[in-house]
């Protein structure tokens, strides 16, 4: 087999300066799990996970280690958890729409219509504005040319850049694959200079660098995307195929197979090695709640939902991402972003002429017809059994941090404090931890609820507890809390571990000697750590204006957050059995509560 030529050695080569996640050792893992299981589970519960981790460690745990500490002497691989990552994304069968993709709502100052604008302005001139800077960026990310990203002062991975833009998602039966430049399977071809633009259902190509591979400016994108715009309101797309990947992973891959054998190949390319989608919506979306449902789950019909980055771009000119989450992360999405608009307003050598654009065609049967319906329904009904509320919380990371803790802490003791009032119970939570300071590092699984955060609910409850001392649960949770973050941090969370230790199982157990699921999978330490009933991440970044995503399971609430230095806003999603509007306001409440304590009872240390 011919190694594939890798097209960005200058990203690979930066990225081999950067250190490795380290492999943890299967004893500390064991002892993390446990710690961290242990406010989840009774004490018949927590003895049984005991046992299970004891006889895990002494018995199949080091012959699955073995394979991971192979993986992680592997000089081509990242780290030992490669693999699970793969796993992770590509093999889950359930929908991604909803269920993985991610929505950003650009501020309206970020690249509005017009230069200098106040507003967003039209549909055309913005998204013609956002568009003219995708090519600048790609076309420097083609180039090899970017400047080393860090963060206070350290260099972090930029391995996720590759696959921002010119790849797509692709459904298998089983397991799913990826289209990239240079990728190893069928590779997209790396002269690629077109964006797929969806109106009324329907999908053209427009070209957005000229054939000497320079970017044309908005004033020449922004006429094309109006015919474009013009086009499919006169002749809307009755079948529109991009619905077809809102269902099951094995669904969409046995409608592609169908595509393909009718005859579509030359469609199905053009759209999946696009640099990336830009949907022009139709649907009016009142208020910045509409306007972030409509990027989360929105005119459906008009998406392409296993592009890696789709513009949307509202009637009225505002805009946002839907953002495919198999290979990207929110931060890697939001340095890109701000790559793209610290490019110089003027491109100093803009395309030439006028960009091309065609509708593509489709050669559907009845079968696929059925699908397409069936597809759209199904969707229909999943957004109908959708609730979202929106809150604008009256504080911002630097009044937190005047109070003496910190601001994430703060956030995530609110959600557990809300959901306890709310539900009735401790809320087993997910926080995504970034770790690009790692070779190509993704995130890390931190579990938020610690004996400290139920202590601190417990005593909010109490009338006996006075003022003072709640205040001291406050922060004694809180400092709780950004212990574990550090855990995280450095590579030291067991859960990730073990989830790769099991996939391991699972594709090498009877070869190297484990063909049984180790009973610590079946432990109630384990089922309750990995339960959600909120999965919480934030994005803090200037340029964005609401975040979100879908929730992970039909019990979970799914808790989208940006925490700025002056504002904080949460978008909350779940199934409309949930009272979602119920635990925004017990959140509220549960803000002004922590925030009073701690301001009545400073720290003696502070």
């Amino acid at each position: 087999m011919v190694e594939p030529i890798d097209p960005l050695p200058g990203l690979t080569a930066r990225e081999r300066d950067l250190p490795r996640l380290p492999l943890p050792g299967l004893a500390a893992t064991g002892e993390a799990f446990l710690r961290w299981c242990r406010p989840l589970v009774d004490d018949a519960g927590y003895a049984e996970t005991e046992r299970a981790v004891t006889a895990f460690v002494a018995g199949p745990g080091p012959a699955l280690q073995q394979v991971l500490a192979g993986r992680d002497e592997d000089a081509g691989r990242g780290s030992y958890l490669d693999d699970f990552f793969a796993e992770r994304y590509f093999a889950r069968r359930y929908p991604g729409a909803m269920h993985a993709n991610f929505f950003l709502r650009l501020g309206p100052r970020v690249l509005p219509a017009e230069p200098g604008g106040d507003g967003d302005g039209a549909q055309a001139g913005r998204a013609a504005r956002l568009l003219a800077r995708t090519a600048r960026l790609y076309r420097a990310i083609r180039a090899d040319d970017l400047p080393d990203l860090t963060v206070r002062g350290q260099r972090v991975s930029m391995h996720q850049w590759r696959y921002l833009f010119g790849a797509c998602r692709i459904p298998r039966p089983g397991r799913d694959t990826d289209r990239t430049i240079g990728g190893a399977v069928d590779p997209v071809d790396p002269s690629v200079r077109h964006v797929a633009v969806l109106a009324g259902g329907a999908i053209f190509t427009l070209d957005v660098l000229d054939d000497a591979g320079r970017a044309y400016p908005p004033e020449a994108l922004a006429p094309a995307l109006a015919a474009i715009a013009g086009q499919a309101a006169g002749s809307p797309e009755p079948d529109p195929v991009g619905i077809l990947a809102t269902g099951p992973r094995d669904d969409w891959a046995a409608a592609r197979e169908r595509l393909l054998a009718l005859g579509n190949a030359e469609a199905l390319d053009a759209v999946e090695s696009a640099i990336c989608c830009v949907c022009l919506d139709d649907a009016a979306a009142p208020g910045d709640l509409g306007a972030d449902d409509a990027l989360l789950f929105g005119s459906a019909a008009n998406r392409w939902w296993d592009k890696p980055w789709s513009w949307i771009v509202l009637p009225d000119g505002r805009a946002g991402i839907n953002i495919e989450h198999s290979r990207l992360d929110g931060t890697t999405v939001i340095a890109a972003l701000e790559t793209m608009i610290d490019l110089a307003t003027d491109d100093p050598d803009p395309g030439r002429g006028s960009p091309a654009h065609r509708r593509l065609t489709w050669r559907l049967d009845d079968q696929l017809r059925e699908e397409i319906g069936r597809a759209a329904a199904e969707f229909a009904a999943l957004v109908s059994d959708t609730a979202t509320v929106a809150v604008d919380l009256d504080l911002g990371a630097d009044a937190i941090k005047a109070l003496g803790v910190s601001p994430d802490a703060f956030a995530q003791l609110s959600y557990q404090v809300a959901h306890a009032r709310a539900r009735g119970a401790i809320a087993p939570t997910y926080e995504s931890v970034s770790m690009r300071g790692y070779r190509q590092g993704r995130t890390e699984a931190m579990r938020v609820v610690t004996p400290h955060s139920v202590a601190l609910v417990e005593a909010l409850g109490d009338p006996a507890r006075g003022g003072a001392e709640r205040a001291t649960a406050i922060r004694d949770a809180a400092a709780a809390h950004a212990a574990r973050a550090k855990e995280c941090q450095a590579g030291r969370a067991p859960q990730q571990h073990l989830e790769a230790l099991q996939q391991v199982r699972r594709t090498n157990g009877p070869r190297i000697g484990v063909p049984d699921e180790p009973e610590l999978y079946a432990s109630p330490g384990w089922l309750a750590l990995r339960e959600e009933r909120l999965s919480t991440s934030s994005v803090p970044s200037r340029l964005i204006d609401g975040f979100g995503f879908g929730p992970t399971n039909d019990d979970c609430i799914g808790v989208g957050y940006i925490l700025l230095p002056d504002r904080w806003r949460v978008y909350l999603s779940a199934r409309a059995r949930i009272d979602v509007a119920g635990f925004a306001e017990r959140l509220t409440e549960a803000v002004a509560e922590l925030r009073g304590l701690l301001a009545a009872h400073p720290s003696d240390a502070g």
